[in-house]
């Protein structure tokens, strides 16, 4: 894997979600699989729908995500 891609692989919601000790692991693949069956709704809305977080940890993280994409893009 080459920096780039180690880099974005790392801020994906669930990556970041996961650093911030919002999630587990398990429950990322649980949440992964959902959206897996689900390709039409977003990750951080199938997060919040089962209950493993709410949307201003959602918001939170896709700041953080916002600002590692920006710092990648320098």
């Amino acid at each position: 894997m080459n920096k780039i891609t180690e880099a974005v692989s790392k801020n994906q919601l669930g990556q970041i979600l996961m650093r911030m000790g919002k999630i587990s692991d398990s429950q990322l693949e649980i949440a992964l699989k959902i959206k897996n069956d689900n390709p039409e709704k977003l990750l951080g809305e199938i997060i919040v729908e089962i209950g493993f977080v709410n949307n201003e940890v959602i918001v939170e993280a896709l700041n953080e995500q916002k600002v590692l994409n920006e710092e990648l893009n320098d």
